[in-house]
């Protein structure tokens, strides 16, 4: 692949992978869009997986205090992130032992699934997104019916950090966010929405991270790679101080309650691109 198709791919990369619109999605879609048609033509699962590792960078550099408190203060708070973990791992080792995985390249099934987020992301739009503290003071008269105040990602339990884990593991599809899909998920089970970010780019560290060292061990000792790993760093590096950007731009749209308005990039773009791909085949 060429270095300039790598570059755009490290931008649209760094914007789509925090922003709750799909970076493999994009990735997948631009790749097309750039062979004409022809996602074989390109490298898509190697250059994906390497972007992915960049953007790992900028999650890592953003919540490195939240990181380094864990390692060193609260390491039994490691157990929560390990638990959510777990579907995600099953999914993709899974799909990587089989040989499926093959279609987590395939644009038509990114398109139907950048619908299917846009969809999830409407369900909060009436979300409460008061912070864990004002919910904690807010009386309880005062409350909607059911409502309940919001929790820390410690305080998720067996069942909430699975249920977000189950939700990680559906991300593994292009097209669906996977920091979208799990920040929705963290509402659903009352977590605040900083904790619910948090929690999903803790995850994320796990899930990308793992993927990202089986890919680069292949890359490694691929005889047959046609992208020069020079270009792959200098794209994994670009998707890093984009991603970084990208990332603080996601976390002032959750504060201000308004995750739900990307819906209005999902559903049009799922469903052009799903036409496109009609119209191909």
């Amino acid at each position: 692949m060429e270095l300039w198709v790598i570059l755009v791919l490290a931008v649209v990369q760094g914007v789509t992978e925090f922003l709750p619109i799909s970076s493999s999605g994009h990735v997948v879609l631009g790749g097309a869009l750039l062979s004409g048609g022809n996602v074989d033509d390109l490298d898509i699962a190697d250059v994906n997986i390497v972007l992915h590792a960049g953007t790992l960078g900028a999650i890592v550099i953003v919540y490195f205090k939240k990181i380094k408190e864990i390692v060193w203060n609260k390491p039994k708070n490691l157990y929560w992130v390990v638990v959510g973990s777990v579907p995600a791992a099953i999914v993709g080792i899974g799909l990587k032992v089989s040989g499926y995985d093959s279609i987590l390249e395939k644009p038509i099934l990114a398109a139907l699934m950048l619908i299917v987020t846009g969809i999830v992301l409407l369900s909060v739009r009436k979300y409460s997104f008061e912070t864990r503290e004002e919910s904690l003071q807010t009386k309880e008269a005062d409350r909607p019916k059911g409502g309940t105040p919001h929790l820390s990602y410690q305080e998720l339990g067996l069942k909430g950090a699975l249920t977000i884990g189950f939700f990680q593991a559906f991300a593994i599809l292009p097209g669906i966010s996977r920091s979208g899909i799990t920040i929705v998920a963290g509402l659903r089970q009352k977590l605040a929405p900083s904790e619910a970010a948090t929690y999903s780019f803790l995850l994320a560290i796990v899930a990308i991270g793992g993927a990202s060292l089986l890919e680069i061990r292949e890359i490694a000792t691929e005889a047959s790679l046609t992208t020069p790993i020079s270009s792959l760093a200098i794209g994994a590096l670009v998707s890093l101080v984009v991603g970084y950007f990208s990332l603080l731009l996601l976390l002032r749209f959750l504060e201000g309650g308004k995750l739900w308005i990307f819906v209005f990039w999902c559903l049009p773009v799922g469903g052009i691109s799903l036409v496109w791909q009609l119209l191909l085949m």
